[in-house]
């Protein structure tokens, strides 16, 4: 249950998004949310980590943890993967779809390796967020017709993945090629 079967009922749920107000706990509800965005999942990750709790805040934490996703975009989902084989890295954009549907983002919030310094929600990489969209790095292993296998990967098994994209070290790495030392905080 909980995931919606056809188009016909992923439109049907979106007029009441509309009529939602923020305060609303339908407002974060997953299956009201995303078609009213008009976004749907290009699949859902299978990974090693069946719960929130002893899944990784990092990929780079546990490097060798493997995943697979399998695309269900349009007829043919192993053409949407041409090319993705010529890089090293991917980035996943994907829901926080455990984080549930009775919660209203704060502004500030302490995260637990700040130990009680608080800080506004857009300077952390807390999963409670105004919009629960995450972004990760994965390392990509490689690619078999429509599936993709990976590795340090940080996501619960059956996360929703809302796209792919190459990860392309001349554009995404920060420019001069180093931090600030500090996780990329100054």
């Amino acid at each position: 249950g909980g995931v919606l079967d056809s188009v016909a009922e992923r439109r049907h749920i979106a007029p009441d998004f509309a009529l939602a107000s923020c305060a609303e706990a339908t407002w974060w509800h997953p299956e009201k949310v995303m078609p009213a965005l008009g976004s749907f999942p290009v699949g859902h990750i299978k990974t090693c980590f069946p719960r929130k709790n002893g899944c990784p805040r990092q990929g780079s934490v546990c490097p060798s943890s493997l995943a697979h996703l399998d695309f269900c975009f349009g007829n043919n989902p192993h053409h949407a993967l041409d090319g993705l084989e010529d890089f090293s890295h991917v980035w996943l954009v994907f829901l926080f779809n455990l984080n549930g549907t009775n919660y209203t983002p704060k502004a500030h919030i302490a995260p637990p390796r700040l130990k009680g310094k608080v800080k506004g929600v857009f300077a952390t990489r807390s999963p409670h967020r105004p919009n629960p969209i995450g972004l990760t790095l994965c390392r990509l292993e490689r690619v078999e017709g429509h599936r993709i296998i990976m590795s340090g990967v940080d996501l619960v098994d059956g996360t929703p993945i809302l796209d792919v994209k190459p990860y392309i070290p001349s554009y995404d790495a920060p420019f001069g090629g180093s931090s600030s030392g500090g996780g990329g905080e100054r």
